[in-house]
């Protein structure tokens, strides 16, 4: 499932900025699940972190469409607005066998160099077709999310004692 796999990818750029400074951002990351072998790990640099993300969706156009990718998950770092307020956020794209085109979502953070330290907050949110899903399917979404993120052989451990509600 493409939220399974999200979690699993936002685990892996969650561990890969739990430790950074000030003014570092994360490198937009892939990870990809093919029939074999299974995980791949895609990072994408550019002069621009909008340069790297379009590279990204170039790339993840391409992958969707080989025979053996069962799914994948991108990730990068970004900002969250609500209202007047705003947060930092990793957000993802995440595809799976049976999908016409990706999920989207977000799970919002505080950065390691926060006074809090690094923390991710809450659940994580999604959108199909451009709508927030809500209710039961969130609730299946995010079960699926935390799942991916249980599988990260590093972050799986630590999830827990970085998560705030």
């Amino acid at each position: 499932m493409a939220a399974t796999m999200a979690g699993e990818a936002v685990a892996h750029a969650a561990w890969s900025i739990s430790d950074v400074a000030e003014g570092e951002l994360l490198c937009v990351l892939a990870m990809v699940d093919r029939t074999a072998p299974p995980r791949e790990l895609y990072r994408f640099e550019a002069d621009t972190q909008v340069a790297a993300i379009h590279d990204a969706k170039a790339e993840m156009d391409v992958i969707r469409g080989q025979s053996d990718v069962r799914s994948y998950g991108m990730v990068r770092e970004g900002v969250l607005v609500a209202g007047p307020s705003q947060s930092d956020a990793l957000t993802f794209d995440a595809w799976a066998v049976g999908l016409s085109g990706p999920i989207n979502g977000w799970h919002r953070f505080t950065p390691a160099w926060s006074p809090s330290g690094f923390t991710v907050l809450g659940d994580p949110g999604f959108a199909i077709d451009g709508k927030v899903v809500a209710g039961d399917d969130l609730d299946s979404l995010c079960t699926a999310f935390r799942e991916g993120v249980s599988r990260h052989k590093k972050a799986g451990g630590l999830w827990l004692t970085w998560q705030r509600p």
